[in-house]
């Protein structure tokens, strides 16, 4: 199939999931809904509404269906440094059958409040590259895999040393979580509605940073509770461990 796209406010998008009965938009979509006292006007109501008419067809009813009632779901929030505060960057893909609804939502005014959304509907198995390419494009970094204790990704942050990470043995995980982030971000992929922000024992949970003059990597639990592992991580190998989860 042909990959569908449209450009809606998050108004627009609102619209159309509520005229399907849904109160809320799909986590971690943000915008204040028709029926919410932070609402629009009743002229931005009628105009909304007006212009999501206006594009409504098979494809953007699929999609929508798929937001709606997912068989799994990749939900993805990421920080992105911008000079000394951090725009925060929504994303969720839901899988239906052989499709998926793909959501990317630009930054908002503030952290509460997304902006513009770009809508798909891609090949379920095209869903997990689509999420990745709304973070930023950022290789892997160059230390090797390590593992530290849980603790160490509490740890605060600070300027990027002058000397560059290499592969050394000496790299550990509390020298990569030291390091000065240019992003940082989190995809919970899971089954079932997508409203709810509850993380459950049976969700994936996939944590990544991106290190100032270095590279991404993926940061996940080990089977020892009080230990996780840090991998350096592309694009092509995020992709992969998302979509091995929406399979």
């Amino acid at each position: 199939m042909h990959v569908k796209s449209w450009h809606v406010t998050a108004l627009e998008l609102s619209i159309l999931l509520f005229s399907a009965g849904r109160d809320r938009l799909p986590y971690p979509l943000q915008h204040s809904l028709p029926n919410s006292d932070e609402g629009a006007t009743r002229e931005e109501l009628a105009t909304a509404k007006r212009r999501i008419e206006k594009q409504l067809s098979r494809e953007l009813e699929e999609a929508a269906l798929c937001l709606l009632e997912p068989e799994k779901y990749a939900q993805s929030v990421s920080f992105v440094r911008d000079g000394e505060s951090a725009k925060k960057q929504r994303a969720i893909a839901a899988a239906r059958g052989a499709h998926a609804g793909v959501a990317v939502q630009e930054p908002g005014a503030s952290e509460s409040h997304g902006g513009d959304v770009v809508l798909r509907l891609v090949p379920r198995a095209a869903a997990a590259q689509y999420v990745v390419a709304s973070l930023p494009d950022t290789p892997a970094g160059l230390s090797r895999s390590v593992t530290g204790h849980t603790t160490v990704a509490k740890a605060a942050e600070t300027l990027m040393p002058q000397r560059h990470p290499t592969h050394s043995d000496g790299v550990t995980a509390e020298m990569l979580f030291s390091r000065r982030r240019t992003a940082t971000g989190e995809v919970i992929v899971g089954s079932g509605p997508t409203y709810s922000t509850r993380v459950n024992e049976t969700d994936t949970a996939l944590s990544w940073i991106d290190v100032d003059g270095d590279g991404r990597y993926l940061v996940r639990a080990t089977g020892n509770s009080d230990c996780l592992s840090v991998l350096p991580a592309d694009g092509a190998r995020l992709t992969r461990e998302i979509r091995r989860c929406l399979a």
